[in-house]
Formats: C-alpha cells, structure tokens, sequence
C-alpha cells in the first residue's frame, strides 16, 4: 500500500499515482487499487494530468507485510535479495557496519519506487487529501513550509540580510556565523554551512543531489 496526496498543483518534483478500481471489503477509509505508479514528469506533462483527474501525488511512504517486500526483492531486485540473504546467513548486523559495508557497496544506488513499486503486481492506495503533507526534499520547497517576509524572503538563522532582493532563500547553519548579503538577486538559494557553500536559481534546487553524486564519484564524501 502507498500513501497518495491530492495534487495542489502541477508539481514537477513529485512521481504520480494513477488511481485504479476501488478495493472491496471493509475499510475505515476509502482504497484504491494503483493502475500506475509513474515517477517525475516534465510541467506538460504534469499539467495533462492534472487536467484528467484520477491520480495523486506519490508521497513515497509505503505500508507492507514483511514477507511481501521480500519476496518482490527476490523478483524485482534480486541483487539487494542475494545480499540480505547472505547477511542474515552470516548471522550479523543488517545496519552498515565495517563487516558488512563491501557487501553494501556492491549494490546499485536504486530507489525503492523504481526498484519494485513501478511494477509491483498487487499495490493499492490509500488516498489522504487532508494530510497538510509536504516533502520537504529540495531547497525551494521551504518556501511551501516557513514564513516568509514581505519580498519573499527567507532567512534561516541570523546574521542575513536581503537588500532589493525577492523570492530568495537564505539559510545559515549553526557552525556557520559569516552574515550574508545578497543585494538586488531574485529567485536565488544561498546555504551556508561550515565547510560547503550552495548557490542557485530557486528552480535548479532540486539539481543538487547531482552535485551529490559529483562528490561521490570524485571521493569527496566529507562534504555530503
């Protein structure tokens, strides 16, 4: 089972569930049957679906029976099967630990919605339109969630200063005491932390986990 969030708006940065037959039987709330689970779409895209109705965002919180999960590993994703399989065989830890991190690092980097819930044969939804939901999973979503002032802005922490500038983040982490300044910048991010600074248009937030993988690929781990 997957949890689906009414649509506010035609959202690039969330998948989409398409909403199938009702389940019978017994439920204290409404239950769908999942036609289709499709990941990211472009803006067309999203705004078709909207139009047509029938589909909810994909909140990625997802509800099953231990043995179900397993046995569509075994199908979908045998790699990830092998490797339980073989860490409960040697009877250690499943948390990453020194003994068992190369049998990790062995494994593709795959989401679990691409992994198995794309072609999952028996998933349901179960529809929650007054959730006051939220994924807060790119920089520019905070603009969704804390107060911004009159320009729409937002300082995060202290020591910011937004001169002639709207629609702009700034963020300041706790190891962080620089003051920042942007001075006549629109629809910008600025993070600051102790040892990584983030700079970029509101609408590429969403880019930084190709920065992510950047770092990865170039082992340069410290600053994630």
């Amino acid at each position: 089972m997957t949890i689906g969030i009414t649509p506010a708006f035609a959202s690039t940065a969330y998948g989409y569930i398409q909403q199938g037959a009702p389940i019978e039987g017994s439920f204290k709330y409404p239950t769908c049957c999942v036609k289709k689970l499709k990941e990211k779409l472009d803006e067309s895209a999203a705004q078709e679906i909207l139009r047509l109705g029938g589909y909810s965002w994909n909140s990625g919180m997802f509800v099953w029976a231990t043995e179900q999960i397993l046995n569509e590993f075994r199908l979908q994703m045998p790699g990830l099967s092998s490797t339980l399989e073989k860490i409960v065989a040697d009877n250690i830890s499943i948390q990453v630990s020194k003994k068992n991190l190369p049998l990790w690092l062995e494994l593709a980097n795959e989401a679990l919605d691409y992994g198995v819930m794309e072609n999952a044969e028996k998933m349901g939804e179960l529809p929650a339109g007054g959730l006051g939901w939220r994924d807060v999973g790119s920089w520019d979503s905070l603009f969704e969630v804390l107060l911004i002032d009159m320009k729409g802005n937002i300082g995060v922490n202290d020591q910011n200063q937004a001169l002639d500038s709207q629609n702009t983040l700034i963020y300041r982490s706790s190891g962080s005491e620089r003051l920042k300044v942007t001075i006549g910048v629109n629809d910008m991010v600025v993070v600051d932390t102790r040892d990584v600074l983030l700079v970029c248009n509101s609408d590429q937030s969403q880019k930084v986990r190709a920065g992510v993988s950047h770092l990865r690929k170039h082992h340069q781990e410290r600053y994630i």
